[in-house]
């Protein structure tokens, strides 16, 4: 799994946590701060066909995106 990057809010250390909902077909990640506390939740659509890891790479990715990236 890819490296997440600082909290924004306070740069601390983030975690990634998700939960899978069989019957809908969907995973839903929230990252959370180990710092501040902050949380913040990432809905993933139809990921049925999807692996865990490519969802997680997909959060990652997400998550690591800032409005002043290239």
């Amino acid at each position: 799994m890819g490296e997440l990057k600082p909290c924004p809010f306070c740069k601390g250390t983030v975690d990634l946590v998700q939960t899978m909902h069989e019957t809908l077909g969907n995973r839903r990640h929230h990252y959370v701060c180990r710092n501040c506390g902050a949380i913040v939740f990432l809905y993933v659509k139809g990921v049925k066909y999807k692996s865990k890891e490519e969802t997680d790479k997909e959060a990652i990715e997400v998550w690591n995106r800032r409005t002043d990236n290239d």
